[in-house]
Parts: C-alpha cells; sequence; structure tokens
C-alpha cells in the first residue's frame, strides 16, 4: 500500500494489522511511516519510538524517529536516535545524509546564538554539530571563535586546529587559529598562522592587520609597518592603525 503512494488507505490497513499483533515491530514502523506521509508528526514520531522499545536493533524505527523528532525540531531527539543508527550501522548511507542534515541544523542555531553574543548556548549547538559530522570544519571553526569569545582560548586553539586539519586551505580557520594563539601570547606561532591565511588568500585584509599587530607585540617595527600598509591598501578602513602607531 506504501508502495501505491495511498497512504490513507494504508494506514487502515496497519491500524487493522496492529489490532491483530500490537507488538509486532515491522507493522509499527510502516504506520509510522504512512502517518509521517499524512503529516501526523507526534503520532508518527510515538509509533516509532514504541518499535524501538520493543525492538532496540530494528533500524527503520530509529530513522522513522530521527525523521519525525527532525520534523518537530527536537534536534536532540532526533541526535539521539541517530547515534543508536550509528551503532546499528554506521555506514547506513540515508542515516549518515539525516545525520548532515541535523548537523546543519544545530550549526545554523549555533550561528544565530552566535551572533546574538549567546555564546554558551553556541557553544552547546556547535558541539551538537561536530558530534554528528566530525568534518564538519565550519562548525569547528565557529565553536573555536565562541570559545575564544569566553576566553576558553586552549580549548579554542584546538578547535581551530582541527579545523585546519579536517581542510588545510581553509583560510578563515588559518586565521582564527592565529587570532586564538595571538591571544595565547605565541607570537611567533600566530604570526606562521596569518601567514598561512595570506598565502591561500593574498586579499585578506584582516589577516595582514592582524599580523602587523603581532609583529607590534613583538617590537618588530617595521614588519609591522609593513603588514598595516598592506592592510590600509586592501581596505582603507584600516587607516587608523597606521596613524596610531605613527603617533
Amino acid at each position: 500500500r506504501l508502495q501505491a503512494q495511498d497512504f490513507i488507505g494504508a494506514e487502515i490497513k496497519f491500524r487493522a494489522a496492529l489490532e491483530l499483533a500490537p507488538d509486532r515491530p515491522s507493522i509499527l514502523v510502516n504506520l509510522s511511516a504512512c502517518l509521517l506521509r499524512l503529516n501526523k508528526v507526534a503520532e508518527a514520531k510515538q509509533i516509532a519510538a514504541r518499535a524501538t522499545d520493543i525492538d532496540k536493533s530494528n533500524r527503520d524505527a530509529w530513522l522513522n524517529l530521527a525523521i519525525c523528532s527532525r520534523a518537530e525540531g527536537a534536534y536532540e531527539a532526533a541526535a539521539d536516535a541517530l547515534q543508536h543508527l550509528r551503532v546499528i550501522n554506521p555506514n547506513d548511507s540515508e542515516a549518515n545524509s539525516l545525520r548532515g542534515e541535523i548537523a546543519n541544523l544545530y550549526f545554523q542555531r549555533g550561528n544565530t546564538h552566535l551572533g546574538e553574543s549567546r555564546f554558551e548556548s553556541a557553544i552547546l549547538d556547535f558541539r551538537s554539530a561536530v558530534a554528528l559530522a566530525p568534518d564538519f570544519k565550519e562548525a569547528y571553526c565557529n565553536l573555536g571563535n565562541a570559545l575564544l569569545d569566553l576566553r576558553s582560548i586552549e580549548e579554542a586553539i584546538d578547535c581551530h586546529q582541527k579545523a585546519v586539519a579536517i581542510d588545510g586551505n581553509y583560510v578563515d580557520a588559518h586565521y582564527n587559529l592565529g587570532c586564538a594563539l595571538k591571544i595565547a601570547g605565541q607570537w611567533h606561532e600566530a604570526i606562521e598562522s596569518f601567514t598561512r591565511a595570506i598565502t591561500l588568500d593574498k586579499s585578506y585584509a584582516n589577516a595582514y592587520c592582524a599580523r602587523g599587530n603581532t609583529h607590534l607585540e613583538l617590537a618588530e617595527w617595521e614588519a609591522a609597518i609593513e603588514n598595516y600598509l598592506r592592510a590600509i591598501e586592501l581596505n582603507p578602513k584600516f587607516e587608523f592603525l597606521l596613524g596610531t602607531f605613527l603617533l
């Protein structure tokens, strides 16, 4: 019945079957999928959860539960269901695709928190994103930024290093790593990171400015001026830096 797209008729059939065999996971899973198609998400979720209680290794039951939870905006419940799926089959392509979608939803919500300076909430969401998608370089990068705002400097450095390890050509990760290293007082390492960012993007004015500031910390005046001039050439908004320095 599901294959024929007659979801109303299928629902009637599955409910009748369930009366005869109320604890059969396959019926519960099919009824849940049918209800989801009919946008009866709350009931579909309840029935999928019942199927997982009966058979904790039922892949389709956990997948339906994850899909229902996502539809409700219950990302934590969706993530929990997906973790169960990872144990059952870590190579499940459909589950992995859904895992990426949920990770991105966490990432987007984390960005909203970050933009409104709710750093603790942003950190929770970015952590959830990378737990679901360990290669999510942007989530690691933004997690590092949020941690840095709360002065969790060592952990911020670690997050940016993970982003760089995932993608060595990720310009912003090199720049943000440099910023974290600079705050940590690791000035030579910070200069190396800013230089990598500039090597990848020679028009990165912020990186020139930050590298100039770091040279200034080391009393390397000529190098600082050289970087400031390049930053000003790329973006005149940085003119105040050179004026302040000359004063």
